[in-house]
């Protein structure tokens, strides 16, 4: 019995460390215009194969990680390693190609189909000083090039911060 307790309480705690709530998100069109904000808290859990995104309100969205782009990864959290990532912004991010829909039904569409299902997922994490990483504040974006929203307005890219 406590066996079963203890692995009830381990899985419950990394669910727990492994989800973020987000309070903002900021639609932008491809010259970084800001469309749309909404102050709505996000739930943001990510996995060893997805990131599902909870907004308050509406249906959940998982995305499936395809592959993680090491190109246009800057520093590692794994070692403490951040890094200038522009100006005097430092940190590290990480890169991903995603989709919304599992890789099984993905790789069936035509091109086409499959561009729209397809995303860039970047997960930036700021450091407060340049030379000793302290957490300041935490950002997630999906680059989306094909789809336009209701309003027939091209969403390049949607992020959600803290």
């Amino acid at each position: 019995m406590k066996k079963v307790l203890f692995i009830v309480l381990f899985c419950f705690v990394t669910l727990v460390c492994n989800a973020q709530i987000f309070t903002k998100i900021e639609h932008l069109d491809k010259f970084d215009d800001v469309i749309k904000t909404e102050n709505v808290k996000t739930l943001i859990t990510k996995t060893d194969s997805t990131f599902v995104i909870e907004t308050k309100g509406r249906r959940p969205i998982a995305y499936y990680i395809f592959k993680i782009v090491e190109s246009n990864c800057i520093g590692d959290s794994e070692v403490n390693n951040h890094e200038r990532l522009v100006n005097n912004v430092f940190g590290y991010q990480e890169c991903y190609f995603v989709s919304d829909l599992p890789f099984e039904e993905y790789i069936k569409l035509d091109e086409k189909q499959a561009n729209n299902h397809a995303f860039g997922l970047i997960h930036r994490v700021i450091s407060r000083y340049e030379f000793v990483f302290e957490y300041e504040n935490e950002l997630i974006w999906l680059i989306d090039f094909h789809h336009a929203n209701s309003l027939g307005q091209n969403i390049e890219r949607i992020i959600y911060s803290k």
